[in-house]
């Protein structure tokens, strides 16, 4: 916000907006297996750290011992992203994760 000469609630909104857009742009999980050229997907789950503000207990990962948000990607043998879920609160197991996005079974169908 200080670079550009702008508030920090301006450049929040900003940000919130771009984000949004592409968001809705962004390919969904039934499109990405189909759509790889690749014989199989790789999937993993992540910890997107950050500093917490208030009370984050929801948010606190007993595993990595930090706060943060559970995400799930999903990548092609070759590292390229294909797919972000949305974020889970950080004390959410990865399996439990990927259940609740239902990638197992998408991709499953996909073949």
């Amino acid at each position: 916000a200080a670079g550009f000469g702008i508030s920090e609630s301006t450049a929040h909104a900003y940000t919130s907006a771009v984000v949004h857009l592409l968001a809705e742009r962004a390919p969904g999980l039934l499109k990405v297996p189909r759509e790889s050229e690749a014989d199989f997907v790789l999937l993993d789950g992540t910890l997107a750290e950050y500093d917490r503000v208030g009370d984050g207990r929801g948010d606190y990962s007993q595993r990595h011992r930090r706060h943060g948000v559970n995400v799930q990607v999903v990548t092609d043998p070759g590292s390229r992203l294909l797919w972000l879920s949305p974020a889970l609160p950080g004390r959410t197991h990865d399996l439990t994760a990927a259940r609740t996005h239902r990638i197992i079974r998408i991709c499953e169908r996909q073949g």
